[in-house]
């Protein structure tokens, strides 16, 4: 079968390693994949280097014309099967694809509960019928979709991600070097929040949560935000305002989100809304305690909602973190193992690729 991704970028978000893990899981399954990029540069990667990825250089509203055009003679030369759209430009410029060749199945797959403006949800809706199947990656996220008719009920799936359990998983050794390497003792409590710093992370209601808990006297610690985007000089800015330069890290784009997590004790998502986010899956397969905001798919993920919190509540999260530190090392090594279970039942890279192989077989009788 031939399958043929289709993408708004490859930055280094979490839409952006399914595509590729998907794309190598297809291959080793026989398939043959390309990968078709609409904007920036390929930042996240798949493993398998003969995977062919098509720049469509998408970087203006000017582009468009010719960027719908070179997809469509991509579609028509790869001869692809199905055509797999991820996020809200590719899911419209390949369902429009559809009006000149309709020899291919189309998936629209969306990653995320919020579906964006009135005009985004007018482009959906506009061009549902050429899709035949839409797909978002939680349930909460499916059900928001129908029930304000982004998707038709009818031919709307939920299908989880996955991740690499055996990339992610707790590592003494690798704790040890990493904390090492930033200066930390064993004793430091350090927390992690990996995600763009967007306004949907929220990263001001994590940093307030921080000042928060740290004016309750815990003991030596520190938070690393890893990430990047359009907020950094305001995130910047607010932590030299509570003079916290030195107990905040902004690390920016980092390739070791493994060894990041192995040297946490404490992984935090601050957002205000998600779909399905795959770093939880992560820090949970690497045995790390999560505290989140009660936002999109984030439940259906986190094994305890007791850890669950609500959003733009920076007193509330700030005492779920102190209810954290609390713990003893029983009830935390407890919670960490039934974590990592957790992950590898239901959220493994290859029961996410079983589930896309049997939907892809599906669609094509």
């Amino acid at each position: 079968m031939k399958i043929l991704y289709v993408i708004t970028g490859l930055g280094v978000g979490g839409a952006e390693r399914i595509v590729c893990d998907l794309a190598d899981q297809m291959e080793k399954l026989g398939h043959i994949v390309e990968i078709v990029c609409l904007t920036g540069k390929a930042l996240t990667i798949p493993k398998n280097k003969n995977i062919k990825i098509h720049f469509l250089n998408l970087d203006s509203i000017f582009d468009i014309l010719k960027s719908y055009k070179n997809l469509n003679e991509i579609i028509i030369n790869s001869k692809a099967d199905i055509v797999h759209a991820h996020m809200f430009h590719a899911i419209l410029l390949v369902r429009l694809s559809k009006l000149f060749y309709n020899k291919t199945v189309i998936i629209s797959h969306a990653h995320n509960t919020s579906y964006g403006s009135y005009i985004r949800a007018l482009a959906y809706r506009s061009t549902n019928f050429l899709s035949d199947l839409n797909v978002n990656v939680s349930f909460e996220a499916t059900n928001n979709f129908i029930k304000n008719k982004i998707f038709n009920k009818k031919n709307t799936l939920t299908v989880l991600n996955g991740i690499d359990v055996e990339k992610y998983k707790k590592n003494i050794l690798i704790r040890n070097e990493m904390r090492n390497s930033f200066s930390h003792s064993d004793e430091d409590f350090i927390l992690i929040n990996v995600a763009s710093l967007t306004e949907q992370k929220d990263h001001i209601n994590l940093i307030n949560a921080y000042c928060y808990i740290l004016n309750k006297g815990i003991p030596q610690s520190h938070l690393y935000i890893v990430g990047e985007g359009p907020l950094r000089n305001l995130l910047e800015l607010e932590i030299n305002k509570l003079n916290m330069s030195d107990k905040i890290t902004l690390l920016g784009i980092r390739k070791d989100i493994d060894k990041l997590l192995n040297m946490s004790d404490l992984f935090i998502l601050s957002s205000a809304w998600e779909g399905l986010p795959l770093v939880v899956a992560e820090a949970m397969a690497t045995e790390k305690i999560v505290v989140s905001t009660n936002c999109g798919g984030v439940k259906e993920i986190i094994n305890n909602n007791e850890m669950l919190v609500n959003i733009k509540n920076p007193v509330e999260l700030g005492d779920k973190i102190l209810d954290i530190i609390s713990l003893s090392s029983n009830e935390k090594d407890k919670i960490a193992y039934e974590n990592r279970q957790k992950v590898k039942e239901f959220y493994s890279l290859n029961s996410m690729a079983e589930n896309w192989n049997n939907i892809y077989m599906e669609t094509r009788k």
